[in-house]
């Protein structure tokens, strides 16, 4: 069992130099670190050890269990007998601990050279000079980690013994079937330390020239001609999202030195039913390709196959559409004034119709048609109020020469109100609308929507769980079936239409507006974010035994500004509306359908006022030819007088 071979401090007789050791490293490489031991010792030697580590830095630490940590725990530092590290290198590769980048200390003393070196190991030892013995002993360390893969994420000392000399030397492997590659980190002894520094480039960029050996990548392309287009820029609004990564994966393997291999999938990679991976995801997770040649889209899932370093480009999928005219999408009819406005129009309507309402007792003096009662008089200075309004006049012109004052102030007043009011309309008539700027918005909307037919935008729209994002869907995609999905080329044809959203990866639907829209149609142009994450990042798997190099290769083309040339070239921008301002359109029934609405209600109105109107009439009529018992004067009849 490995828990037998756990020993957690050193044998008393090496205790002190190792100690001391330790220390020194610890100090050479001015980083912080907590002490895991698998080395032989004493109780008593376990104690003394752990003193002595805590009494030098309070952040060491022993672990007196076998712990092999959490795999992103790089701040610890393993160390071990040459005799126990195979099965613990076995359990690190296990568990990826030698994928991260974590420190490992293998002590090599003379007398653990292997027998199968030397047909007389006792007699031949004492013979040997000292690079005969090094050589030996590295023969000895790769025979017997031929199986094991020490990749170059981690660093991996093997610290070669010889009296009061520490030789201290890093190895790792380019792949697994290679060859240990030794690196050369200096000698160590007591009264000196370290004969050289420590190196200034971390052990990645001193690692990074693979020297030709194979870098696998894996992309997805759904036409069979992209790989060949990204090549020499064509057609990038196909498979944009590799075609953008294209030139990025190629400087890498470049930088990295290595020979490219790529694979090609069909999908992304989501989860199937059964737990398991598809497409790029699956290819990462199973180690057989080392990093994605297209953006992955940030998913909790997948955390456990990919690292995401980082977004290539601003790549993001939006819906595009026209932006409908402000009548299309709210009353214009309200919006010409303030409310302060309506209120002072409500109020000059009010005194008009009162001040007429109080002289038009004068003007019965001058009117020969006789007198009227008091609501035929409220109601005909009520109607002569709007007629001022609307510029239409009065049914009769006033006599007295107060009541045409009271006109005269009316129809300027209201002359000018209704000239801005007029005005603004036929602005807003033509004004695009800028109020559908979010989901909720657009849900409520009377815009109808629809997705490039692609594997992501399935997989978006229906794992959608936030509510006014999932209600867009439900509400307006998911009646429509499979229509839901269609090509650029007929969401463009539909967005060019007006009143449709369409969502796609902006280059393509960009540069079929650039090919279908006319200059004036280019104007007005809008967009709204429907997923949640903020860009798409560059994919290495996990397991890669390189992911370390690439880490820094990517991050140093994306900071150098080489990708920022492809991103140029690969990605289109918003069209620009070269004619200032979209061209004169003409007014729609759907443009004035509130004032057809109102106009209709007013219509009801005087329709149930007019039948009011006949009744009363009636009733009147009624009461003068056939009128009450009650109401009948009695006659009077002539008694004789006594």
């Amino acid at each position: 069992m490995l828990s037998n071979l756990l020993i957690l401090c050193f044998v008393s007789s090496v205790l002190g130099n190792r100690v001391d050791f330790l220390k020194d490293f610890i100090l050479h490489q001015g980083r912080s670190a907590s002490v895991v031991s698998f080395v032989s010792g004493s109780n008593y030697d376990k104690i003394k050890f752990c003193k002595e580590i805590l009494l030098f830095n309070e952040q060491c630490a022993v672990n007196l269990k076998f712990q092999m940590g959490k795999n992103y725990e790089t701040h610890k530092l393993y160390v071990a007998d040459y005799k126990h590290s195979e099965l613990l290198l076995n359990e690190a590769y296990k568990t990826n601990n030698l994928i991260y980048p974590n420190r490992w200390i293998i002590f090599y003393d003379e007398n653990e050279i292997s027998s199968d070196i030397f047909t007389n190991s006792t007699e031949n030892l004492k013979m040997i000079q000292e690079d005969e013995y090094f050589d030996n002993a590295k023969r000895d360390v790769e025979m017997k980690y031929a199986e094991n893969n020490i990749g170059i994420n981690t660093e991996v000392y093997f610290v070669f013994v010889e009296e009061d000399v520490y030789y201290v030397f890093l190895v790792y492997k380019l792949r697994p079937q290679m060859p240990l590659v030794w690196e050369k980190y200096g000698d160590w002894s007591i009264p000196s330390g370290f004969d050289r520094p420590h190196p200034v480039s971390p052990v990645a960029m001193r690692r990074r020239d693979l020297k030709g050996y194979p870098v696998v990548s894996t992309a997805v392309y759904l036409h069979n001609q992209s790989y060949e287009m990204s090549q020499n820029y064509i057609k990038r609004d196909v498979d944009t999202l590799s075609k953008v990564v294209y030139y990025m994966s190629r400087h890498l393997v470049e930088w990295v030195g290595g020979t490219h291999v790529r694979n090609t999938t069909d999908s992304w990679g989501y989860l199937r039913p059964d737990g398991t991976f598809d497409g790029i995801v699956r290819e990462l997770y199973d180690g057989r390709s080392d990093f994605s040649s297209t953006v992955l889209i940030m998913m909790r899932s997948r955390l456990s196959a990919v690292e995401y370093i980082l977004p290539p480009a601003p790549l993001e999928a939006n819906f595009v559409f026209k932006k409908p005219s402000l009548a299309a999408v709210t009353n214009i009819y309200v919006l010409p004034f303030s409310r302060g406005v309506w209120v002072a129009l409500c109020v000059l309507m009010t005194v008009a119709a009162v001040t007429l309402f109080a002289v038009s007792f004068k003007d019965e003096v001058y009117n020969k048609q006789g007198n009227s009662s008091v609501l035929q008089r409220a109601s005909l200075c009520f109607h002569d109020t709007l007629c001022l309004v609307f510029q239409q006049g009065t049914a009769f012109d006033p006599d007295s020469i107060s009541a045409r004052q009271i006109l005269l102030l009316g129809l300027m007043s209201f002359m000018f109100l209704y000239t801005a009011y007029s005005a603004n309309v036929v602005a807003l008539l033509q004004s695009a609308s800028s109020e559908i700027n979010n989901v909720e918005t657009l849900l409520r909307s009377p815009l109808g929507i629809g997705a490039e037919d692609v594997i992501y935008n399935r997989q978006i729209f229906e794992k959608e769980t936030r509510p006014a994002h999932r209600a867009l869907y439900v509400k307006k995609g998911l009646p429509q079936g499979e229509r839901f999905f269609m090509t650029v080329e007929e969401g463009v044809r539909r967005m060019r239409e007006g009143m449709f959203a369409f969502h796609s990866e902006p280059t393509a639907t960009f540069d079929e507006v650039q090919r279908t829209f006319l200059e004036h149609e280019k104007c007005n142009l809008g967009s709204i974010k429907f997923t949640e994450f903020l860009y798409p990042y560059f994919g290495i798997g996990k397991t890669s035994h390189i992911k370390e190099v690439l880490r820094i290769g990517v991050i140093r083309i994306a900071e150098s500004g080489v990708q920022v040339r492809t991103n140029r070239r690969m990605m289109s921008n918003p069209p620009k509306c070269v004619s200032g301002t979209a061209m004169f359109t003409a007014v729609r029934l759907l443009d004035i359908l509130p004032a057809v609405q109102s106009m209709f209600v007013l219509y009801a109105v005087a329709l149930i006022v007019f039948g009011l109107e006949i009744y009363v009439h009636r009733r009147e009529l009624r009461r003068k030819t056939d009128p009450d018992i009650k109401d009948r004067t009695p006659e009077i009849q002539d008694w004789p007088l006594d």
